[in-house]
């Protein structure tokens, strides 16, 4: 269990790594600070944030303010991270999902459908709305393709007044 954590923590940090210094938007150097949004004080969230900002700090060294941000979880990292707040946010993937649905008060779902699929194994196209019950996902046959580092990062627009 301790490697696979090491191995979670080790994975993420390349991916926020990559993501900081892809070029995404005009100005490809790193940010002065970088924000996670983690979770809910002493939970497993809050416990990988820490991790991540430790692992983040000795990677990129002084160049960089890595803190972390105490939150209510998934939801409200996602939220956090729409609103420019955090700069990274460790969500569960049923709080992505339901963001890429618009099932959270965040709107552009477009975006969250992009940064979804750049996190999956196989950036396949989103799921059919859930009132459709026919057919298993992944559909057969549709082979998805990662999106490139720059379309994966874009920034959502300001969170819908309508939050549940």
């Amino acid at each position: 269990m301790r490697a696979r954590r090491k191995a979670l923590i080790f994975a993420l940090t390349i991916l926020l790594l990559a993501a900081t210094t892809s070029g995404c938007g005009a100005d490809s150097t790193p940010p002065e600070r970088i924000v996670i949004a983690g979770g809910v004080d002493g939970g497993v969230y809050a416990r990988y944030a820490a991790a991540l900002s430790q692992a983040l700090t000795a990677a990129l060294g002084h160049r960089v303010q890595v803190s972390v941000l105490s939150t209510a979880g998934s939801v409200d990292n996602l939220r956090r991270l729409a609103a420019g707040e955090a700069t990274f946010a460790i969500c569960a993937a049923d709080a992505v999902a339901d963001a890429r649905l618009g099932d959270i008060g965040l709107n552009n779902t477009a975006t969250w459908r992009t940064c979804a699929a750049a996190g999956s194994p196989s950036a396949a196209p989103p799921p059919a709305p859930r009132s459709s019950s026919a057919g298993s996902w992944p559909p057969s046959g549709s082979p998805g393709s990662p999106p490139s580092p720059s379309s994966a990062c874009p920034r959502p627009s300001t969170p819908s007044t309508a939050d549940r």
